[in-house]
């Protein structure tokens, strides 16, 4: 019974990711392969070229074009123009398209036909969103309405120019006619609730299997009598080529994101590249003179990340268990003026006396807590989730001189101990809030455990996750403290369900 379970799953994703013909056309999509490097950003620059390709054949001149934020392209157009882009746009038709018409003082309409779209036009459609559904693998449709450009029409008069509908941010421009053209441009200019900052990402990454590693970890484990009774179990280093499908996540939904940064020691993914946009930053890069290398502490190695030469005053701060699962703007993380968003559970940090049972993560969480208290008189009580986090480098520095002793004594920790603080998921964060440098903000988010002892239990874990909306942002944790599972079998389940969701090939991979 476990057996035929477990295999159902995996013939599940199978069937869901059998080879196909790169991007060929099948009925009502453009099929792609899984080495295309296509993602949202290119399905809304080719809606939005669409959309411009039929005003060209039209002769229709565009109001103006809002594209700043790909994912969110729009066309304006005069109301009188509305038949001949309709035209255009049919003749420019294929099954592989789509269109939402919106009409004022009714229900929005969705046809799929050159026919059907030749049949809406009417004075009381205020706008059309056009996009080409696109799928990957031969399942559902990947890139659709949700990457569509949307063409609004205006009415004019000699004084005045309004959307036909009001739903645009600013629904007249006022003047003389002459006016009109230079009030849209200035309409189009980046918006002031628009993040205008460059963001990067980091991530740490371990892979241990790798015998070179684990010849230097060893050589240090018998010297480490402090290290929690948590500090070196299998799944705190396991690599289940996660970071490869964590970028693909970040490639798909957060094409904004500028540079990629992996911290490591002295590894590199086999699948790697090079690329000037995802480096490899070696632990001896970036910890400073006196620091204890080599290390096996996460929390020591959280302390050095604002060190990397070249990174963004804000970035994103991901392990490589931690994912996106759909499309995603900066402002989930940032306010535009570059206050910090901090996410919460809402488990509480253990309260009391430490005891040694504790796991070396709340024993880091407290000791934080402890810290934030004697600085500012604020208890800290609740849990961060484990999500992306925001980050600033101006802030990091200000802590490190805040708690210099602090900031010293983890880095000198090779292994998690009892003395060791939490850095960016405890101390940063709590720091941020204390000094105003960042608000508590809502992320749509997901916690999958993967630390089930039997197949079985990861095979249903992973299988629920398709029962739900996808989140925002997910993690893909093994909390395990023991190591009496079936790794081989846990290991295809989860990579199986990694390919499933991100099947797109990154640009950074071979």
């Amino acid at each position: 019974m476990v057996t035929s379970k477990i295999l159902r799953f995996v013939r599940k994703l199978a069937r869901k990711s059998g080879n196909v013909v790169n991007r060929v056309s099948v009925p009502g999509r453009v099929l792609l392969n899984v080495g295309d490097p296509f993602g949202p950003e290119q399905a809304s620059q080719n809606n939005l070229s669409l959309v411009l390709r039929a005003c060209s054949h039209a002769g229709i001149e565009p109001l103006y074009v809002e594209s700043e934020n790909p994912q969110t392209a729009a066309v304006f157009l005069h109301e009188d123009d509305k038949k001949g882009f309709f035209s255009a746009a049919a003749a420019l038709w294929d099954d592989t398209l789509g269109a939402e018409i919106a009409v004022k003082g009714s229900s929005s309409k969705r046809v799929r036909t050159a026919e059907g779209l030749s049949q809406m036009v009417g004075p009381q459609v205020s706008s059309v969103s056009i996009c080409r559904f696109y799928s990957i693998r031969n399942k559902i449709p990947k890139f659709n309405w949700r990457y569509a450009t949307r063409v609004t029409f205006y009415r004019k008069s000699d004084q005045w120019l309004e959307a036909i509908s009001g739903e645009r941010m600013t629904p007249r421009v006022f003047g003389e006619p002459e006016q009109i053209k230079a009030r849209l441009e200035d309409a189009s200019r980046r918006a002031i609730d628009r993040i205008k900052f460059d963001i990067d990402v980091v991530y740490t990454w371990v892979d241990g299997s790798d015998p070179e590693w684990l010849a230097r970890k060893a050589a240090v484990e018998g010297k480490s009598s402090a290290a929690n009774k948590d500090a070196n179990i299998r799944s705190r280093f396991e690599n289940r080529d996660e970071l490869r499908y964590s970028i693909r996540s970040l490639l798909q939904y957060a094409p904004w994101i500028r540079n990629i940064y992996i911290v490591t020691d002295r590894q590199t993914p086999r699948w790697l590249k090079e690329h000037p946009r995802c480096r490899i930053i070696d632990h001896r890069e970036i910890f400073p003179e006196g620091s204890a290398l080599p290390t096996f502490n996460s929390h020591a190695i959280e302390s050095v990340l604002h060190r990397i030469p070249g990174l963004s005053e804000h970035f994103l701060y991901f392990n490589d268990d931690v994912f996106l699962a759909r499309p995603t703007l900066p402002d989930v993380f940032f306010d535009p003026n570059g206050i910090l968003k901090v996410f919460v559970t809402q488990s509480r940090i253990p309260q009391g006396p430490l005891v040694d049972l504790r796991s070396s993560a709340e024993y880091a969480g407290n000791n934080t807590a402890k810290l934030i208290s004697e600085r500012f008189n604020l208890a800290v009580r609740k849990r961060p989730k484990h999500a992306p986090y925001a980050m600033s480098k101006t802030l990091m520095l200000e802590l490190e001189r805040e708690f210099p002793k602090q900031f010293s004594d983890v880095r000198s920790s090779q292994f998690r101990s009892p003395t060791d603080i939490s850095v960016a998921t405890y101390l940063f964060t709590n720091y941020a809030l204390a000094t105003r440098n960042a608000v508590y903000g809502d992320i749509d988010y997901q916690y999958i455990n993967i630390s089930g002892n039997s197949a079985l239990g990861v095979a249903s874990t992973l299988e629920n996750y398709y029962s739900k909306p996808a989140p925002i942002t997910f993690c893909l944790n093994d909390a395990s403290v023991g190591d009496s599972r079936n790794w081989k079998k846990q290991h295809q389940l989860v990579l199986r369900f990694m390919s499933e969701l991100f099947p797109i090939k990154s640009p950074y991979e071979k």
